[in-house]
């Protein structure tokens, strides 16, 4: 996922530098709106609506580095959790999996989730006793509610990615309709545009992805000028 936040930045990056200069003629056709589901604000910028471009790319960048600061946050929060296990409860570090990482939070040893996983007859979930990669054993309640609670937090910022990763593909749904209405009114006369004319922008941005609410992550902006 990192690589593909990191290439969708620089392709993004590359175009936006290196953008034709001439302004084209505005006509309806799809080709436009695919444009605009490829780069947000493209069709838009080859119909000669260059402003919105700008609106697009940068929500674009803003999600796409949102996206990537919070599965590298989410890690980072896992990484801590794991190692206070490893200074607590004597976990090796080696077993990473996501069944193990649940356990070590809801039990104090590994003894005690061997013999829970037999009582429940899940004889499949049950971990080797004799691999030192798999022992654990909390020294108190406290640590192992701890390492829980971080473990959590971690699973929180990480469930926010998938949404803050699909307002990127509503910007490109919204450019992608704004094309659509663009081709749809009356074409420009020549004559100067005064300001407070009536234009509108629609653009998607997510919800402060950094300090906000884990997991809301989209809004849909509006603004008419009146």
């Amino acid at each position: 996922m990192k690589k593909l936040v990191v290439f969708s930045l620089l392709f993004i990056l590359n175009f936006s530098t290196s953008q034709a200069q001439e302004t084209p003629i505005k006509s309806k056709s799809v080709k436009y709106i695919l444009y605009s589901l490829a780069i947000p604000g493209l069709g838009e910028y080859q119909l000669g609506e260059k402003g919105y471009l700008k609106y697009f790319l940068t929500t674009e960048v803003v999600l796409l580095i949102g996206a990537y600061s919070l599965d590298y946050y989410s890690v980072s929060l896992l990484d801590n959790a794991l190692n206070f296990a490893q200074n607590k409860a004597g976990y090796s570090g080696k077993e990473r999996s996501r069944n193990f990482i649940l356990a070590m939070g809801s039990y104090n040893s590994l003894a005690d989730y061997n013999v829970a996983m037999r009582q429940e007859r899940n004889l499949s979930a049950v971990f080797p006793e004799n691999d030192s990669q798999y022992h654990w054993e909390w020294q108190n309640q406290n640590d192992r509610v701890k390492y829980r609670e971080n473990r959590r937090t971690s699973d929180l910022v990480g469930y926010s990615v998938p949404f803050v990763l699909g307002a990127v593909f509503i910007n490109h749904a919204v450019s992608a309709f704004n094309v659509l209405r663009i081709q749809r009114t009356e074409p420009k006369t020549s004559e100067a545009k005064p300001l407070g004319s009536g234009e509108s922008t629609l653009w998607a941005s997510p919800v402060d992805p950094f300090m906000g609410t884990w997991g809301s992550g989209i809004q849909l902006n509006y603004r008419y000028q009146f």
